[in-house]
């Protein structure tokens, strides 16, 4: 990086230093000059402080910084409002878990990559429900909807997404519309699968993410 600087006071023939050789000048004690917005900034024929010097080279790496991560393009803003996953999960770090999926499925939605979009919701919804099975773990056991191996309930762990949901439903922990609608988006979570896909040769569009964006909302909202 190089600072173009013009020599003061009667010189005006422009110069460019590096910023290694402003640093050099910093230790050797030589100073600059840096006048207002609009000025021309110049060596000066006095040396100024030992603090202007590093001020300078602050403001150089500063603005150096910003033009940097001026050049990546921001991350754009949710379409589809966050929920409160701490009121939902209790473990901290599947929160952030979650929290990342979320903006994850969002940005997916925006760059119109839905199939994405709806495994990201599938996988949120799955990760909700299990959570909340494992707090309640006696309870969901003794579910007449609960899975059953050899006569016996396996660990909620080893539970599938339709077996959460059919558990949920029956404890009513999925309240509301959403408990009648969450079958669809396990069905279409089901399509992280390429053979199911490609069984099935589904249509994934805008219509059909914003469908599953509202079912999804609608199941939080119910859930307690």
């Amino acid at each position: 990086m190089t600072l173009t600087l013009v020599r003061a006071p009667n010189v005006l023939d422009p110069i460019c230093f590096p910023v290694r050789s402003i640093e050099a000048h910093k230790r050797e004690g030589r100073g600059f000059y840096v006048g207002n917005p609009g000025d021309k900034t110049g060596i000066s024929l006095r040396t100024v402080s030992h603090e202007e010097t590093v001020a300078l080279l602050d403001s150089i790496r500063s603005e150096a910084r910003n033009r940097f991560y001026g050049a990546f393009p921001t991350a754009p803003e949710l379409i589809h409002p966050m929920p409160d996953f701490n009121s939902l999960v209790s473990d901290p770090v599947l929160q952030i878990a979650l929290r990342f999926r979320w903006t994850e499925a969002d940005k997916d939605y925006q760059a119109g990559a839905y199939l994405s979009t709806i495994i990201m919701l599938g996988s949120i919804l799955e990760a909700v429900l299990l959570s909340i099975a494992k707090d309640r773990r006696a309870v969901a056991g003794r579910a007449t909807s609960a899975p059953k191996v050899r006569s016996k309930v396996p660990q909620v762990e080893d539970w599938k997404l339709a077996d959460l949901i059919n558990v949920a439903r029956e404890c009513g922990w999925m309240g509301g519309a959403g408990k009648d609608f969450a079958p669809v988006l396990r069905d279409y979570r089901n399509y992280i699968h390429p053979n199911k896909q490609a069984e099935d040769n589904p249509t994934f569009n805008v219509e059909l993410a914003d469908t599953c964006w509202a079912v999804l909302k609608l199941i939080h909202t119910g859930l307690s």
